[in-house]
C-alpha cells in the first residue's frame, strides 16, 4: 500500500542535506550547522548533554532518524526539505509485501473504517480475467504510478470532476496491494474504488474505473478488488462493438470537440454476475439477462454487449463460436456468457438486476436490485449478486 503522510518536524533536528558546489562553504538553514560538508541539526542541550529529537524521531549518533512507528506497515520514512535545506517532515512511502496487508483494530471516532485489497486487471493482455495484479516483482517501491480513491458513488457518477473522496492511497507497484485507513463514512451504504494514473500530465495509460461496495461505519472492507482497464483496451473494445456509430444507438452524445465517440467518452457499465455475496463473490454465471427498473425491463440488446474471451486471449464481444462468450454454438444470445458480464455503455443511474433466461446454467437464481449505472469518462465494473441461487 502506498501512504503520503507528511508528519511535521520542524525543530526536530532531521539531517539536512545541502552541499554547495565547488569551493563554495556550505550555506545551511535555519536549525541546522555545518559539519565536514553537510548541515547537521544544531545541538540543543538536555540535562545529559545530548541532542533532543522530536516527536517521531530517535537518536541514532548525532542524528535524528524516523521512528519505526512512525509510518505504517509496509511503508518507509522519507525526509523532505524546504528549499533552504530546512526539513520540513516526512512522506511516508510504500514498499512491498508478498501478503495482503491488513486493517487496524480499531475505527475512527464517527466510525472512519478500513479498505484493504488488490488492484487487478479486469483482463489482461494473455486474456487471464480479473486475476492479475498491477504489479511487478521488480519494481522499486517507491516506483508507484497508481492511485486509488474512495467515493460515494452517487456523488461520483453525477461530476468525478468534483467529488470529494472519502479515502485515498496509492497502490503498492510490486504487488498490486493498497490499503486505506480511515476512510469517511460514505453518505450512501456503498463505496467506488477508482483507480487512476497518479501523473494527470503524463501519458494516461489507465481509464478511469471505478468498482463498488457496500460500506458502514465500524466495518471494514478487507481484500477487495479494484479493477483495471487500460487506455489502449478502451480504444479496441470501442472499435469491436462498432465505434462510434454503435454508440450513437446508446444515446451517448458526441464529443464536444469533435471525433469519434468511445468507450470512456460515453462512460460504461460492466455487470459481472456472480453466485456468491461480497465476502465471497462465487462462481461466475451465465446465461442473466440484465433487466433495470421497478418493472425489470430487459436491456436494448442494441445498447449491450457480452463479453468473451477467444482462443487467443483477445477479448471479443458477441462471438457466437462456442465457447467463447457462451458455452453453447447457438449464439448470439441475450444473456451473459461464461464471464458472467455485460457491457452498457451510457448506462443511465438506475437499479439493475437480471433475470435468468429458461434452461440456462442460471435457472433458479433470483437476483438483487441495485443501484448502478456509468457517467461520462469513467467504467463502473460491479458485482451483481442474487438473493438466492441454487
Amino acid at each position: 500500500m502506498m501512504r503520503r503522510l507528511v508528519f511535521n518536524i520542524i525543530g526536530m533536528g532531521l539531517l539536512a542535506l545541502a552541499f554547495a558546489p565547488g569551493c563554495n562553504p556550505v550555506k545551511c538553514g535555519a536549525g541546522t550547522r555545518e559539519r565536514d560538508g553537510r548541515c547537521v541539526p544544531l545541538s540543543v542541550v538536555q540535562g545529559d548533554g545530548g541532542l533532543h529529537c522530536g516527536l517521531g524521531t530517535v537518536l541514532v549518533g548525532d542524528e535524528c532518524v524516523p521512528s519505526e512507528d512512525l509510518c505504517g506497515p509496509y511503508t518507509k520514512a522519507v525526509p523532505v526539505f524546504d528549499d533552504g535545506g530546512v526539513p520540513m517532515g516526512f512522506v511516508c512511502e510504500g514498499q512491498g509485501t508478498t501478503e495482503m496487508p491488513t486493517c487496524p483494530d480499531d475505527f475512527g471516532p464517527n466510525g472512519e473504517f478500513c479498505i484493504t485489497g488488490q488492484a487487478a486487471y479486469l483482463v489482461d493482455d494473455q486474456g487471464n480475467y480479473m486475476t492479475t495484479l498491477l504489479g511487478d516483482a521488480n519494481a522499486s517501491p517507491d516506483a508507484t504510478w497508481v492511485s486509488i480513491k474512495v467515493y460515494d458513488p452517487i456523488e461520483y457518477a453525477q461530476d468525478p470532476t468534483t467529488a470529494v473522496p472519502l479515502g485515498s492511497g496509492q497502490v503498492d507497484p510490486k504487488t498490486g496491494y493498497f490499503r486505506l485507513v480511515n476512510v469517511s463514512v460514505p453518505g450512501n451504504p456503498f463505496v467506488a474504488l477508482a483507480l487512476d494514473d497518479l501523473d494527470e500530465q503524463a501519458q494516461n495509460l489507465l481509464a478511469q474505473v471505478g468498482t463498488p461496495y457496500d460500506a458502514k461505519a465500524y466495518q471494514n472492507l478487507e481484500g477487495v478488488s479494484a479493477f483495471v482497464i487500460t487506455s489502449d483496451q478502451i480504444q479496441d473494445w470501442t472499435t469491436k462493438i462498432g465505434g462510434d456509430a454503435a454508440l450513437a444507438q446508446t444515446g451517448c452524445p458526441a464529443p464536444q470537440g469533435g471525433g469519434d465517440r468511445d468507450l470512456l467518452q460515453c462512460g460504461g457499465w460492466i455487470g459481472i454476475y456472480r453466485k456468491g455475496d461480497q465476502s465471497d463473490p462465487g462462481d461466475l454465471v451465465e446465461g442473466v439477462a440484465p433487466t433495470t427498473g421497478v418493472m425489470a425491463t430487459k436491456l436494448d440488446p442494441n445498447t449491450t454487449w457480452y463479453l468473451g474471451i477467444d482462443a487467443d486471449g483477445n477479448v471479443v464481444f458477441d462471438d457466437p463460436t462456442q465457447g467463447v462468450v457462451w458455452s453453447d454454438d447457438q449464439g448470439p444470445h441475450e444473456w451473459t456468457g461464461m464471464l458472467g458480464a455485460v457491457l452498457h455503455p451510457h448506462a443511465e443511474v438506475l437499479q439493475y438486476s437480471g433475470s435468468c433466461s429458461p434452461d440456462s446454467l442460471c435457472s433458479g437464481c433470483l437476483w438483487r436490485g441495485i443501484q448502478a449505472g456509468s457517467t461520462e469518462g469513467v467504467i463502473l465494473v460491479q458485482y451483481m449478486f442474487p438473493l438466492d441461487c441454487p
